[in-house]
This record gives C-alpha cells, sequence and structure tokens, in this order.
C-alpha cells in the first residue's frame, strides 16, 4: 500500500491555509520594506483581502509614486483602479500576440 504525501501529512486544507499565511507574510514584508508602519499593515491585512493587498503592490511600480508607503496605503483602503501602464501592456502584449498569430499563418 502506497500512501500520497500531501506535504508531511498535512491534510489538503492545512495546505491551503500554509500557502495562504506565507502568501499574507509575503505581503506584510513587501509593505514594511515599503515604509508602512506596522499597525498600518495588520490594520490593512485585518480589513482587506488579500487578493487585493497583493494586486495594488503588484500595480505599485506602475504608478511612479514619490511617496510608495503613502500611495499603497491609499490604493489598498480606496481600491484604485488597474493603472493605465498596466492596461497599456496588456494591450501591447495581446496585440503582439494576435501579431504572431497571424505571422505564423
Amino acid at each position: 500500500m502506497s500512501e500520497k504525501n500531501t506535504g508531511g501529512g498535512l491534510s489538503p486544507k492545512q495546505l491551503e491555509e500554509l500557502e495562504l499565511s506565507s502568501r499574507e507574510a509575503d505581503a506584510k514584508v513587501a509593505l514594511l520594506r515599503l515604509g508602512v508602519s506596522r499597525s498600518q499593515i495588520l490594520e490593512l491585512v485585518d480589513r482587506y483581502s488579500l487578493e487585493r493587498i497583493e494586486r495594488q503592490l503588484a500595480w505599485l511600480p506602475l504608478r511612479h509614486a514619490r511617496k510608495p508607503s503613502s500611495l499603497i496605503v491609499s490604493a489598498i483602503k480606496e481600491n484604485y483602479e488597474e493603472p493605465a501602464a498596466a492596461l497599456e501592456q496588456t494591450a501591447t502584449s495581446n496585440s503582439s500576440s494576435d501579431l504572431e498569430t497571424l505571422e505564423q499563418r
């Protein structure tokens, strides 16, 4: 009889929770490195979804912030829309992909 090793005997739910806590820890570290205070980080993580925080962290470089710590807090709280630069990258990527598809035909 062979059993599947699911990460040291952890259930799928425990593995999912472990991954989520790892992602949350990564987000907290990223916020701390931006200069966000520990109390603000705890408030943000408690109040807003991890996906929302991760999304705003991913978009932050595209916003060219002078004060990243202030901007990221506002962006998370106010749920800022995707920056135009991200939309342009997506459009450019899609256009390139469409062009490659046409060239292959």
